[in-house]
């Protein structure tokens, strides 16, 4: 799991979807109080 804060994700947005997408890990980015954002791969995800 990754988290990371929106001024760090901005930053270096490839880094991060690559490390969703690659490497499979899950992203959570911090938007402040009580706000965020989870990104999981697509392999990830049951259907």
């Amino acid at each position: 799991m990754v988290v990371a804060n929106i001024s760090d994700f901005r930053k270096d947005i490839k880094s991060y979807f690559d490390k969703v997408a690659k490497n499979f890990e899950t992203l959570i980015i911090n938007r402040g109080k009580d706000s965020g954002i989870y990104y999981v791969s697509w392999k990830n995800i049951i259907l």
